[in-house]
């Protein structure tokens, strides 16, 4: 099966989670006013302007929170890739870190190492989108 052995079936559910659907509708629900719309089609935008120049900009932060959450649950993820994947070539961080542990002994120098490299591109994530909330939060809108 073209699944299995792949990052493919990692990816993929990730994208759109119902926690994610609901966050972002629930934000979406209390940042945009029907107003705001109702001025958008009144000065002549279509439904795709209207999302891309208002919509978007103004929901930006609850993107970003969610990035930021899927990034890590995605980047942290161990029962799934433990069961999708079987080249050893191809393991995801957590698996290698468990693999880093003897049957009898534990490479605790390996362990701590491998946990280390496994923090930074989360680091690396937060560091990025972090900026994009806090510049979000100032942005407004229609009062309500």
């Amino acid at each position: 099966m073209v699944l299995l052995d792949s990052y493919i079936p990692l990816i993929i559910p990730a994208i759109a989670t119902p926690a994610l659907v609901f966050f972002i509708k629930g934000y979406t629900d209390g940042a945009i006013s029907g107003s705001l719309i109702e001025a958008a089609r009144i000065d002549g935008c279509n439904e795709f302007k209207i999302f891309n120049k208002i919509v978007l900009p103004l929901i930006f932060p609850s993107v970003a929170t969610m990035s930021i959450f899927t990034f890590i649950q995605t980047w942290n993820n161990f029962l799934i890739p433990l069961i999708l994947l079987f080249d050893p070539k191809k393991f995801t961080l957590p698996i290698m870190v468990m693999l880093a542990r003897g049957t009898y002994k534990t490479e605790y120098g390996a362990v701590f190492a491998g946990v280390a490299i496994s923090n930074v591109p989360i680091m690396i994530a937060f560091i990025f989108l972090s900026k994009k909330i806090v510049g979000g939060l100032t942005v407004g809108g229609v009062k309500g």
